[in-house]
């Protein structure tokens, strides 16, 4: 009888060592999903909690420090409906004396993005002056001076991200944005809808 049980639990271990472990859901953004709700990125959210208004959540991270200045990171999360639908990384009040390092810190997060989301769409250079076009080695002068803009994009079936670099004046404004898709409207289904007999004209 010791036997037949001992045999039984045996057989059970060894069926739980064999089945298949649950695929560990992949996040779009910091391990959270589209459509999580407001209150669970508030609870695991591991950032510090900074602000919320109206539909939107705002964490710090922690200050990325160098020798010429520091930096602050914020997250914001957007909400709809009671589910997650976009969420930016940016850097607050960035500012930097050497205009070359912003460029680089740019292209640094540009190959992540990549790494996560495959090849871009595309990177669109748009210039305001092109007296620094011909000359890739100062074109970082021309982010300073208002005069060009980094814009690159990707695409995915449920998602879209938007990384940019630009100044505004007064600081360099250095983001990145996921938002979620919206279903697209069937066109075909107007069509389908229309009425068997429509009305005669007058």
């Amino acid at each position: 009888m010791m036997l037949n049980l001992s045999y039984r639990i045996l057989v059970v271990i060894l069926a739980l060592l064999v089945m298949p472990l649950p695929a560990k859901a992949e996040g779009v953004f910091r391990d959270f999903v589209w459509g999580v709700s407001k209150e669970d990125v508030r609870r695991f959210e591991t950032a510090v909690f900074y602000k919320e208004e109206g539909e939107t959540l705002v964490f710090l991270l922690k200050p990325i420090r160098t020798e010429m200045l520091q930096i602050r990171p914020l997250i914001t999360y957007e909400f709809k409906d009671g589910g997650l639908i976009a969420a930016r990384f940016e850097y607050s009040e960035l500012h930097q004396p050497n205009p070359q390092s912003i460029v680089d810190l740019y292209t640094k997060h540009q190959a992540e993005l990549t790494a996560q989301w495959g090849e871009s769409l595309g990177e669109e250079i748009v210039w305001k002056d092109e007296y620094y076009k011909q000359f890739p080695q100062f074109w970082s002068r021309a982010v300073r001076s208002g005069d060009l803009t980094f814009r690159t994009r990707w695409e995915t079936p449920d998602t879209n991200a938007e990384l940019r670099l630009f100044h505004d004046g007064l600081y360099y404004r250095l983001f990145y944005t996921l938002a979620k898709k919206t279903a697209a409207k069937d066109p075909t289904r107007e069509i389908f809808e229309l009425p068997v007999n429509p009305p005669k004209e007058p």
